[in-house]
């Protein structure tokens, strides 16, 4: 590679053209990705100021670009870490492919359903070919689609697990409209925020609900449609989430499944820990009433996030561990 000083004086800048071998390599980059990355015709061109303040065109800035292909890693994001505020812009023009065993992790977030109280963490497998990264620094945009073939998605103080499109022919009788693949589509439009993606989940949760009409528990399938940009403020186009329930007929071969008749309030309701629907009461109480989604939409959640995630927490400083997690079985049946 090379590095122009001619105009370093004059202009205030350093031209570069450094070219790197194709290399593959492990790296660890706090709160953005650990893992397996192959670099393939990467290069770093282009024009950088020595000091604040000198203008540089949007052609000439220092771009960085290539091919990279992620596996075997953990591609992390966590709202509480704060990138490292940048002295001046660069490009991106750079290709990813996201290969095999490489999961995704969203720290617990209470933005993610664009700012309600209701943490959510999710912790999925993905895949993805052709992910285009452009713009700049100071706003990046993705264009392309990753898909999430297996995963769980904690929300509500529960942990649902991410349903296939087979499995969704099941639930959903071939409904052609309610079967979707589990995925995340960048546009890479600066309205769109640029790296947000429209994202879209199917996942499922099994709890027991006991009808009015009788004393016997049953098995209740809880489905979760997620659907919208992540964080968003715009209510239009922030995440949504739509609840159905349904019952599974055994005596059918194969199982089929018919919808339990619950309204979205009264599932909340049946998200709560199993000692709180009791302590509140089932019978003749009507659990769409204000108070019950009030209490379904915050209490479960926070008896994991300001209980359970501070004894994580003095547990991680104590012993001196990156990351420490409490298996609990608050409210799994």
């Amino acid at each position: 590679g090379s590095a122009d000083l001619s105009r370093l004086v004059a202009d205030q800048r350093v031209i570069t053209n450094i070219a790197f071998s194709d290399m593959d390599m492990n790296v660890n980059i706090a709160n953005t990705y650990a893992g397996r990355v192959r670099l393939d015709g990467v290069k770093i061109k282009g024009a950088y100021p020595v000091r604040k303040g000198v203008d540089i065109a949007y052609g000439d800035l220092l771009t960085l670009g290539g091919h990279v292909i992620l596996s075997e890693g953990s591609i992390i994001k966590s709202e509480s870490a704060e990138p490292p505020p940048l002295p001046y812009a660069y490009r991106y023009l750079i290709r990813v492919d996201i290969g095999r065993n490489v999961t995704f992790v969203q720290g617990e977030s209470q933005s993610f359903f664009g700012g309600t109280y209701n943490p959510v963490r999710v912790v999925v497998e993905v895949t993805g070919d052709n992910l285009i990264v452009s713009g700049t620094s100071f706003e990046p945009a993705i264009r392309g689609v990753v898909t999430f073939p297996r995963g769980n998605v904690h929300m509500y103080g529960r942990e649902f697990t991410l349903v296939t499109p087979q499995r969704q022919e099941q639930l959903f009788g071939g409904d052609p409209e309610k079967i979707q693949f589990n995925s995340a589509q960048f546009v890479g439009r600066r309205e769109d925020s640029g790296v947000l993606p429209i994202l879209s989940l199917t996942a499922e949760l099994k709890t027991r609900d006991t009808p009015k009409t009788s004393e016997i528990a049953r098995p209740i399938l809880i489905v979760a449609n997620l659907r919208g940009i992540p964080g968003s403020v715009d209510a239009l186009r922030a995440l949504q989430i739509r609840f159905n329930a349904y019952v599974e007929d055994t005596t059918k071969s194969p199982p089929e499944f018919y919808a339990a008749g619950k309204s979205s309030d009264e599932i909340r309701y049946l998200l709560l820990p199993e000692y709180l629907r009791e302590s509140l009461g089932q019978g003749g109480v009507d659990t769409s009433s204000i108070a019950r989604d009030v209490v379904a939409d915050a209490l479960s959640s926070r008896i994991q996030s300001l209980i359970l995630r501070r004894i994580e927490r003095e547990l991680e400083r104590s012993l001196g561990l990156e990351s420490f997690t409490l298996e609990y079985n608050i409210g799994q049946n």
